[in-house]
């Protein structure tokens, strides 16, 4: 810091006064969330096999490099199983692998959580962990399953026979139906 000094004038030097003082600052990291994508919806229909639904632009948050840690939900595992996860430490993309049962049909919310490691790099320590979290809709869509009637078995009719009654028995809708 520096006064004019006795005659007001801060271009004469040699009456102007000097103090300093020294400061010490200390910065404190904080841990920025982690952050990935929207996931868009998804439909398909009933008796899909596996899908792999992508999740990506997984990072841990700006300058920052610790690990992480993908998870999901399912609001109706009846419909949409809870999938399995593919990741890799590093990796910017996660996979997503559902297998619907057969002849389900329905609509699930899926909930993704990506979890940081934190200051402490620990994921097993949440206090200081940051999180993301996404929803996408994954619908399954009915199909018209085709109808079951249980086998029939092999008769013998002599030709020119009386009229021949045969019981059917096991006949079904379909897979998961139960129209007429």
């Amino acid at each position: 810091v520096e006064d004019a000094g006795a005659d007001g004038d801060f271009a004469t030097l040699s009456d102007n006064g000097y103090t300093s003082q020294q400061v010490i600052v200390n910065l404190l990291p904080v841990n920025d969330p982690p952050a990935f994508a929207p996931v868009d919806p998804v439909t398909v229909a009933e008796d899909t096999p596996l899908l792999t639904v992508p999740v990506t632009g997984i990072q841990a948050g700006p300058f920052e490099d610790q690990g992480l840690r993908v998870t999901v939900q399912s609001s109706n595992p009846d419909v949409v199983p809870v999938p399995t996860v593919g990741f890799a430490a590093g990796s910017e993309t996660a996979s997503l692998l559902f297998r619907p049962p057969a002849d389900a049909h329905g609509q699930s919310v899926i909930t993704v959580t990506l979890q940081d490691a934190g200051l402490d790099g620990n994921l097993d320590t949440p206090a200081d962990n940051g999180t993301a979290v996404r929803e996408f809709v994954f619908k399954v869509t009915p199909v018209n399953d085709r109808p079951l009637i249980n086998s029939i078995p092999a008769k013998t009719i002599d030709e020119d026979s009386p009229e021949v009654v045969l019981d059917l028995a096991g006949i079904f809708a379909g897979g998961g139906e139960d129209q007429p």
